[in-house]
């Protein structure tokens, strides 16, 4: 879909920027003012996470090694979290956006298929391909698979995975923890029915159950998961104190209602779960 405006190249530096679709007869058109192209497929898809990186920075001579125009896009902040198929993917990654050292194991080894600028602004980037998304699954097979059933009087272990409605499956989680500083890391696997937009929340909750720190954040983009893709999510909360206790506890909510989603534990329906 693309504007007369943009067709006739007044807002372009190069006006030949859309001189392919002027050449061409739109399929339809929206009003006046938009001209809607069906563009056919060629080549094997593929599927490309971009962290720090737009899909039209990526220079053209880089772009004919995916040697396909059905690219399946997916975006990620790279200093929180990661997200790819589990499947052989390309992973683009700038360099003012690192991949956080508690995610970090899973790039070790792998050398980037190449290192490039991107169109526009010049920054650098790395392009990898690898399969991601079986190295985030063995790094959760590899975390704490225990979570904690949340009633007061209840100490029953609840076993990960537990699925969130149908939207993700939570598979396990780490703590890494410096003085009043926490981090949680958890691990995902996308469901059949992606409920975007999603949010994931993290309470550090009072034993009187006052929330006394929390950290809201999923950034890797719900709006682009598919079923199956692996994702990986660093939630950082501050302790007001070091030496009183405290519960975790974390779900899944929609950011528009506020509504959490419900997570299916022995017959019964919750709406967060406790680390244990």
């Amino acid at each position: 879909a693309i504007s007369v405006a943009n067709l006739m190249g007044g807002i372009w530096t190069d006006q030949n920027t859309y001189a392919f679709f002027r050449d061409r007869r739109p399929e339809a058109t929206v009003g006046n003012s938009i001209y809607l192209y069906d563009i056919p497929t060629h080549g094997t898809p593929i599927d490309l996470s971009l962290a720090g990186v737009q899909i039209d920075q990526i220079d053209p001579n880089t772009y004919r090694r995916f040697g396909t125009n059905e690219v399946r896009l997916r975006w990620f902040d790279a200093t929180t979290s990661l997200i790819a198929p589990r499947d052989q993917a390309w992973i683009a990654v700038g360099d003012r956006q690192p991949v956080a050292e508690e995610l970090a194991a899973a790039f070790k080894g792998v050398t980037p298929e190449v290192r490039a600028r991107t169109v526009y602004d010049d920054q650098s980037y790395s392009l990898y391909h690898f399969d991601l998304g079986a190295r985030l699954q063995t790094m959760a097979s590899q975390s704490e698979q225990m979570a904690v059933y949340p009633d007061q009087t209840s100490t029953t272990l609840v076993p990960l995975p537990v699925k969130f409605s149908d939207a993700a499956e939570w598979l396990g989680y780490r703590l890494l923890r410096s003085s009043n500083d926490l981090k949680v890391v958890t691990f995902w696997r996308a469901a059949d029915h992606i409920a975007a937009p999603l949010q994931l929340f993290v309470h550090i909750v009072g034993l009187d159950g006052t929330i006394v720190a929390q950290d809201d954040r999923l950034d890797a983009s719900p709006l682009s998961w598919r079923a199956g893709d692996l994702i990986a999510q660093v939630n950082h909360l501050h302790l007001p104190s070091a030496s009183q206790d405290y519960q975790i506890e974390i779900g899944l909510y929609h950011p528009d209602s506020g509504q959490r989603l419900p997570a299916l534990v022995a017959g019964r329906e919750v709406d967060r779960l406790r680390l244990r």
